[in-house]
């Protein structure tokens, strides 16, 4: 789901209010399930409590200005907690920085029991990642954590979050979206709105069906007569 806004359109109240309507849009049409993958900055206060509020799955990476209690009762700051976080399980993984060539790493992780400062009486898993970076990659989730195994399904999890990020960097830049340009602020919406049900059709429904692959080649072959074929089907 993407959906475009400015702060000085009609309506609008603060980024806060506009992610959580999202999040409720969603809701409402496939209910509770799924699970909710927010990237830094959505570890913020006035998210938080609304999306505990909504009960709702949620894998969330922190960021280093938290501060928690940690397993022992003590308030610390989350950084602290996930430096001194065991982390015993070791894997080697690959990563495909953009415009370099695939690099192998061997990370560790580990985890440990959490709360909230606002929130004493609820429990959560803090999955920290070591290795990856420079900082560790610290991942809260209310999801059942029991072992080594259970944390790299908390990071799969987060990182296909990344894929859903590059889809939307490849609308931006392959449909040229930066460069629209419309007389009315409800038209760009529109086009945005317009350009995600391509989107969506041409990756999702044209894979699905034999019968509409066979007729994207022959797109593909009509299209031979305004320009060269393109490198892909989007």
């Amino acid at each position: 789901m993407e959906k475009l806004y400015t702060k000085r359109g009609f309506g609008f109240k603060s980024e806060n209010l506009e992610i959580l309507s999202a999040i409720d849009e969603v809701i409402r049409i496939i209910g509770k399930k799924g699970i909710w993958t927010l990237d830094r900055g959505g570890d913020r206060r006035k998210l938080f409590v609304p999306i505990l509020q909504r009960e709702i799955q949620f894998v969330v990476r922190m960021t280093t200005q938290r501060d928690m209690i940690n397993r022992q009762g003590r308030v610390r700051n989350i950084a602290k907690i996930a430096k001194d976080t065991r982390c015993s399980k070791k894997a080697e993984i690959t990563l495909h920085p953009r415009g370099e060539s695939p690099q192998k790493k061997i990370i560790r992780v580990g985890y440990q029991k959490v709360s909230f400062t606002f929130e004493e009486n609820k429990e959560f898993t803090l999955v920290v990642i070591k290795g990856m970076g420079k900082q560790p990659l610290m991942l809260l989730t209310n999801l059942k954590v029991e072992n080594a195994e259970d944390t790299f399904t908390i990071m799969e999890i987060y990182l296909t979050r990344w894929k859903c990020e590059e889809s939307f960097r490849f609308i931006k830049q392959a449909y040229q979206l930066g460069d629209v340009r419309l007389l009315k602020y409800e038209g760009l919406r529109n086009t945005v709105c317009l350009i995600m049900i391509v989107f969506f059709f041409i990756s999702v429904v044209l894979g699905a069906a034999s019968k509409l692959r066979i007729l994207l080649k022959k797109v593909y072959e009509k299209s031979k007569r305004l320009f060269e074929i393109p490198p892909f089907k989007h």
